[in-house]
């Protein structure tokens, strides 16, 4: 670390949360503002978002910073003394004609605008910003010298285009993340409807309502999700369903209708057929984790162990039948944290991925195996260190780095495991460039199904919600991975499984 990078940050050696290892090289972002209040809460939003920020509050010291780090991004305000926003992106332009530059200002006009992009900013923001905005625009304008693979390409398109059937529906539609689903009471003259009796692509007579509590205004209301004599499209219905809302609300007036809505669409196949395989897949799921929670609180257990076996066998057989069953049970479990939810997410995205490259099924069960088990290390880990939410000590890191060993030893103990599945356990956290643990391997010292787990690992974890930062879109997440692969080894594992992913979007 640099001591300009020092100055402004404070020694920070470690990243606080518990995957923060897993990225080795994070990008950095400059922010320059006269304002220290907006240098420190920019930077709060950033690095929780896993950036790593250099704060500048004298704009005349830019070109120390510019020639002096290696920066991915730099931010600026527009109104600032000795040298203004204007002065300082010419500046830095001048230096380096590649950096990418996002003009930050609270006194923006159209004509400051048109100069800046002109000076070659790559976007002009007005304040106040929202978290929402501000990420936005950083990760999409983020800084990487080399072309991205198809495949992350693909997916990066997936989410930077609006769902057209979400699209079509009217702006007020959409929820902010201050705003949360609630079900308490049924408002005055309305009647309360279960999502459950709902299905996308019908049409609809009458208008629905979501009851929204905000949590910045502290205020309750109703808000329209489907208007009268509309469709209910799937990006709406997806919508909804992601934010796990039980109930709706109509008029009271509208509830004969509903009714009979409801008759017709419960007597219809399509709804019959959706209702079994939503309930197969909650169940599908739900057994996962049950599993998974059993056999790594208990390895000593044969009968759990058998289990485990058993489970992975009905998942290679599952998803070779209905590759999308992975891409719908892994969302069901999404929003879990612990290490059985994580457990059960590596395991079914890794299985996903074998069928995918078109392993053998011997393979793939091994693979699922290895993945189950993957982080059984853990769990000897001090609880105290795992529920962290503020920055890790070396010696917190030390006792963390000790649970691939730790994992590792005790399976081959208990026995019950594959030669290849232990070997996952113990080389997960390995990096092909010699810099991961616990021995420091490299390249194709590391087993083909060990660096599999390693990207799915760092996937599952990036795409996870943590007290400590925001998650990582997919394809922000698989974009990560690629730029901070540092070797040719992994990134064809990387192209592929980006490639897997991009196949479910597709399907979805």
């Amino acid at each position: 670390m640099t001591r300009l990078e020092t100055a402004a940050n404070g020694p920070s050696p470690t990243n606080g949360s518990l995957d923060g290892a897993l990225l080795q090289t994070r990008p950095r972002v400059l922010v320059i503002d006269d304002e220290p209040a907006v240098v420190k809460a920019i930077h709060k939003v950033l690095s929780k978002a896993g950036y790593r920020v250099v704060g500048l509050v004298d704009p005349l010291k830019v070109e120390d910073a510019i020639v002096g780090l290696d920066l991915n991004l730099v931010i600026t305000d527009l109104k600032m003394p000795r040298r203004d926003g204007l002065e300082t992106l010419s500046t830095i332009r001048s230096l380096d004609p590649k950096l990418p530059v996002v003009v930050l200002t609270g006194f923006g006009t159209i004509d400051t605008a048109v100069q800046a992009m002109r000076l070659g900013a790559v976007e002009f923001l007005t304040k106040p910003l929202s978290t929402k905005e501000l990420l936005r625009a950083v990760r999409n304008h983020m800084n990487y010298d080399g072309p991205l693979p198809e495949e992350i390409q693909q997916l990066l398109e997936y989410e930077s285009t609006p769902d057209l059937d979400a699209a079509s529906q009217p702006p007020e539609n959409a929820l902010s993340a201050e705003e949360v689903p609630t079900e308490e009471g049924v408002p005055a003259g309305f009647e309360g409807i279960d999502f459950a009796d709902l299905l996308p692509g019908q049409f609809f007579s009458f208008a629905v309502f979501l009851q929204i509590f905000n949590k910045k205004t502290q205020r309750s209301y109703l808000k329209r999700v489907i208007r009268k004599n509309t469709v209910l499209t799937s990006g709406m219905f997806k919508a909804l369903a992601k934010r796990e809302v039980e109930k709706l609300f109509i008029h009271r007036q509208d509830k004969e209708e509903f009714q009979e809505y409801t008759q017709a669409v419960k007597a219809s196949p399509v709804f019959q057929q959706k209702r079994h395989h939503d309930q197969r897949n909650t169940a599908l799921y739900k057994k996962t984790l049950s599993v998974t929670e059993k056999v790594l609180s208990t390895p000593s257990d044969s009968g759990y162990m058998a289990a485990a076996r058993d489970l992975v066998r009905e998942l290679v057989s599952g998803i070779r039948v209905d590759p999308m069953t992975y891409h719908e049970v892994v969302d069901i479990g999404a929003s879990g944290s612990s290490v059985f939810h994580h457990s059960a997410n590596v395991c079914l995205l890794s299985i996903n991925l074998g069928v995918f490259m078109g392993l053998e099924s011997d393979r793939i069960a091994e693979l699922g195996m290895g993945a189950l088990f993957h982080d059984v290390g853990m769990l000897w880990i001090r609880s105290d260190i795992l529920q962290k939410t503020d920055r890790l000590t070396n010696e917190d890191w030390r006792e963390i780095r000790k649970h691939c060993q730790l994992g590792y030893d005790l399976m081959r103990q208990q026995g019950g495991l594959t030669e290849a599945e232990l070997k996952m356990i113990l080389e997960h956290q390995e990096r092909t460039d010699g810099s991961g643990y616990p021995r420091g391997l490299k390249g194709a010292d590391i087993s083909f199904p060990a660096r599999l787990i390693s990207v799915i690992d760092r996937f599952d974890s990036m795409t996870s919600h943590r007290s400590y930062r925001y998650a990582f879109t997919p394809a922000e997440a698989m974009k990560r991975i690629f730029i901070e692969e540092r070797t040719d080894h992994n990134k064809q594992i990387i192209q592929k499984f980006a490639e897997c992913l991009s196949r479910n979007k597709g399907e979805a």
